[in-house]
């Protein structure tokens, strides 16, 4: 296999290192949303108790 022109392995290696960060911060956001959900699921089950609550009370 011939090598590749200097400029052509540096410019894969920013490309790789691009696609390695990009992955870093959807795993990220994959992270922050599931925090966020379970944050959510909680204040809904929180909100459905006082709803429950007023309508019993």
């Amino acid at each position: 296999m011939p090598a590749l022109p200097a400029h052509s392995t540096e410019e894969l290696r920013e490309a790789q290192s691009l696609v390695y960060a990009r992955h870093a911060d959807v795993a990220q956001a994959r992270a922050d949303l599931a925090r966020e959900e379970a944050a959510l699921g909680e204040a809904l089950t929180h909100l459905n108790k006082a709803i429950n609550a007023l309508l019993e009370g």
